[in-house]
Parts: structure tokens; sequence; C-alpha cells
């Protein structure tokens, strides 16, 4: 049985109680692939819908009907769902259920509201000085207008947004902002490292909107650095900006230049990491964790401008700003990281004996040491492309096929796959193109087939390198 209101059994019988919360995550992406006329219509008109409905289940499934129903005109889609989506909130009760309440009880929920996300009993108390919370929210769980869920035991409470029209009013305009800040402060402290993406997501969202930047920075820092990791580019560029918005920060601009480099904005990317350096700590007054931040932000102008063709600049930036920070702090990783940097620059110089020394006696052990088996198979593909430009192409093509293509495939790392794919098609070519022309063929298409899946920028150079071989791609 269903029902929005406490059940009250006579002992010794008893009904075991679940909550049928608003759906989300991966629930409402299931949800959202069962109904044909979502599939249907178009991105705006499912944003629309998905707000309407908040994850209800049976407010999607009318809103699907409507999709599915061809005959309706754009504008009159758009009137009839707002009417219609009235006509539940009346339907259900809510309004009157609400201000049936006493003004602590509609105050506590109203505050449990400002939560996206269901949360733990102290995430609320932190925003009142009122004791009996969890009393007020059991009132407003037994009369269905707050949603009571069971997290690692603990209990959790969710606020519809179906509720936003009823709750308009409850909270001011001008405590909204400090509430905010409070909100983010109070579920920074309850999740820390632990939380989710989409929960570390809602705290950045409750910091913004409380002009937290003390919660907002360290946070936002750390979501973008991932979401750069995972190739969500635009997305890390919407949320540095608006984390810098509140407060400039040098770490947070580092990352907005990275992924502002990787979306093709060079002039955006080399300005951000200029003003990032610009407001950076000086080094000998910084603490350890900042100096090597700092460090990492003249890695990223390096790289910005190491695409520029700045290699002098480029070089002395490796060898001054960089590679002294590490060997103070003891980084073994960060020290070959860099020197292998400075090897790529004498590649592209042509000082390939140098480069090779680097690669083989400075880089190349300590990944062996530190037994990463991802860098010691990059590195002995950098080791291969210096022995192919030195006319060695045996040893490269053995390099290329022991070495490096077997580890990438038993990680699963197909980026760097289709890459020494495509750096294997080209040494088979230089060798012998008659010889290996299936074999140079079947690489370029796997890679470039990976590549357009991943939707990167490599697909484009894929297709530019088959075209040169005449190949059609």
């Amino acid at each position: 049985m269903t029902c929005r209101h406490d059940v009250p059994i006579p002992a010794p019988y008893r009904l075991h109680k679940a909550s049928l919360n608003s759906l989300q995550g991966a629930d409402l992406v299931k949800k959202l692939k069962r109904l044909v006329g979502f599939q249907q219509a178009s991105e705006q008109h499912q944003a629309q819908a998905l707000a309407l409905a908040d994850g209800n289940p049976r407010l999607l499934e009318w809103l699907d009907q409507v999709f599915l129903d061809k005959s309706i005109a754009l504008d009159a889609l758009f009137a009839r769902l707002q009417a219609e989506a009235s006509r539940f909130r009346e339907a259900i009760l809510l309004d009157a259920l609400f201000h049936a309440q006493n003004s602590k009880v509609r105050r506590t929920i109203a505050l449990s509201a400002l939560y996206r996300l269901p949360v733990p009993l102290p995430a609320v108390q932190a925003l009142t000085e009122d004791p009996p919370t969890e009393s007020y929210l059991a009132q407003a769980v037994r009369i269905g207008l707050v949603e009571l869920s069971h997290e690692q035991g603990q209990a959790h409470y969710f606020v519809s947004g179906l509720l936003d029209v009823v709750l308009a009013g409850e909270i001011q305009a001008a405590e909204r902002e400090a509430l905010s800040a409070k909100a983010a402060q109070a579920l920074a402290e309850l999740w820390q490292s632990v939380g989710s993406e989409t929960q570390r997501l809602e705290v950045l969202r409750l910091a913004v909107a409380g002009n937290n930047h003390q919660v907002a920075i360290p946070i936002g820092d750390k979501l973008a650095y991932t979401m750069h990791d995972q190739n969500r580019w635009r997305e890390a560029e919407n949320l540095c900006q608006s984390v810098l918005a509140l407060h400039e920060d040098f770490r947070l601009l580092t990352t907005l230049a990275q992924v502002q480099q990787r979306l093709g904005q060079g002039s955006a990317a080399k300005a951000a990491i200029e003003r990032a350096l610009a407001i950076a700590p000086p080094s000998e007054e910084a603490e350890e964790d900042l100096r090597r931040e700092r460090a990492l932000s003249y890695g990223v102008y390096a790289d910005i401008l190491q695409a520029r063709g700045q290699l002098d600049e480029v070089l002395r930036i490796r060898t001054t700003e960089e590679l002294p920070v590490y060997e103070q702090l003891g980084e073994v990783r960060s020290i070959a990281i860099t020197k292998g940097q400075i090897a790529d620059i004498l590649q592209a110089r042509g000082q390939l004996d140098e480069a090779l020394r680097i690669r083989t006696t400075e880089e190349l052990p300590v990944y062996e040491q530190l037994g990463e088996v991802r860098e010691i198979a990059i590195t002995q593909g950098k080791i291969a492309d210096i022995l192919e430009a030195r006319g060695q192409l045996d040893e490269a093509l053995r390099i290329y096929k022991v070495d490096m293509l077997p580890t990438f495939e038993q990680l699963g790392d197909m980026r760097a796959l289709l890459v020494g794919r495509t750096n294997l098609a080209i040494t088979l070519y230089q060798k012998d193109v008659q010889q290996f022309a299936a074999e140079i063929e079947k690489l370029l298409r796997l890679a470039l087939a990976d590549a357009q899946q991943m939707q990167i920028p490599e697909a484009e150079q894929i297709r530019a390198i088959m075209q040169q071989m005449g190949l059609q791609p």
C-alpha cells in the first residue's frame, strides 16, 4: 500500500515502512530510458520536464505521455506542462498540508529544502538554533512533505523541488545567502573527502550561492581537476569560472588554463595561467604544499608555451622554476616527470643523444623502481620515438609491439593505446609501406575509431595521417 501519511496499526501487527523517494542518479537515468516520449523530445523540452517532475516517477510518466501527443503545438505544450504541474501540486494537497503546520515545522521544511540532496540530521540542525529539529522533521515526514531514507544506517531527509512554489517566502532573500553559506560549510564538514561527486557538487552549489569561497575554492579545485582528467573539459571550465567569480585563486586559474588549452582556447589559457602566476605566493614565502602547487602552475605555463613553439622559455621554466622545487621537496616522481619533459624539448630540438640518455638513465629507472606500469610503457614509447628518429626502426618496432601496446591493452588505457597504434603505423610506413600496408591500415582504423568514440582531438590528426598515406578515413 502507498500513502503520504503515517498509518498507525494496532499491536501486535505492524507495517514495514519504505519511502518512495524521488528518483535520482542512476535510478532516474534508468527510468528515463524506458520513457519513449522523453527520448523523442528535444533537450530543451527534456530539461523543462525534468525540472517540473523533479524525480517524481508518476509525474515523469505523465509528462512522457504529453511528449507522445504530437498534436500539441510548442506553445501549447509548455502552457499545458505548467498548468498540469500546478494541478498535480493541488491534487496532492501540498499547499494545504504545508500551511496546516505550525511555523516551526514550516521553517524546518524550508531550511531542509535548501539542500538538493538527502542530508543527515546534523546538516539541517546546522541551520537553526531550535533544539527540537528532529521532531519537526518527524512531523513533516509523517504527512509526506519530507522524504526519509537511510544511508549507511543513518537517517537522511530530502524535500522535493515540487514544494518550491509552496515554500516561496518562507526564507527571506536577505537571509538565503548566509544560510546557503552555512549549509555548504555543514556538508563540507560532514562529507569531507568521502563524498561522491554528486555530493561534492551540492556542496559547491551551496558555497557559490552563499558566496562562501573558503569552501568553494578547495572543493571546486578538486572537482575541476578530476573533470579535466576525465576529459570533461567544458564542465571543468564552467565550474572554474563559477568559483572564480567569487574569489581569485591561482590553483583554480591553473586548472582553467589547462582545460581552455584542451578546448583550443589558446589565448584565454595563456591569460589565465599568467594571472595565476601573478597572484601565486612567492616560492620562498610559501608553505610546502603551495610551493608544489606553484611549481605545477609553472609546468602548465610551460605546456602552453611549448604548444606555441617557445622552446627556449619552456626549457628555462622546466630547469629553473619546476625542477629545483621538486628536488628541494624530494619528490622523486615529479623530478622524473620534469626531466622527461626536458627530454621532450631536447628531442624536438634534435638533441637525440641527450634526450635518450635522460629517458634511459634518469626517467625510466625511477618508474621501474616505483612500479608505475603505465609510465614505464609511456617512457618506453618515447624511447622508441627517439630510436625511430635515429633510424633504428627494428628496435623501435620491437618496443612498440612487445613493451608498450600490450601494457596499454592490459590497463585499458584507450587514449594511450590509440596514440601508440598510430605511432606504430607511422614506423611501419617508414620501414616498408608495401610489406606492412594491411597492418598499417588496420592500426590506423582502430585508432581512429577509438578517437572518434572518445571525441578527442586526436581523431582529426589520425585522419590527416591516413590521408597523407593515401588511405580513406
